[in-house]
């Protein structure tokens, strides 16, 4: 016979999550006394930590929660001083700094890079 887990929501994670953080008790230790897999409640505690630092979004989704708003950043193509070669991208943010590619580069890597850079 399998074991059937129930399906928690977002807000019935965070009460076992303040739960856990209120208790002072180790996560294994806490885990266990609640019936849940450690890693579940460690990843629900750092997902709901990083849900609560996101901006919110203007108005709800289809599921009810409200989703990080999107954000906008004006981009000017400036005319080139010299020839571009293939696959160079050269990205002017608002606060002057310039990022340049002047080779091929995997398109994760570089939205990872745009995305720290936004940050600066």
């Amino acid at each position: 016979m399998t074991q059937t887990t129930k399906r928690r929501t977002a807000s019935e994670w965070a009460k076992v999550v303040e739960r856990w953080r209120a208790s002072g008790g180790g996560l294994e230790e806490f885990a266990s006394s609640e019936g849940v897999r450690p890693a579940t409640l460690a990843w629900w505690s750092s997902e709901l930590r990083r849900r609560s630092t996101e901006p919110k979004a203007a108005g709800p989704t289809a599921r009810g929660t409200r989703s990080r708003a999107p954000v906008f950043t004006e981009l000017r193509v400036v005319a080139s001083q010299t020839e571009a070669t293939p696959g160079s991208i050269e990205i002017h943010g608002r606060s002057g700094l310039v990022v340049r590619v002047h080779t091929a580069v995997d398109p994760e890597l570089l939205v990872s890079v745009l995305r720290a850079v936004s940050q600066c």
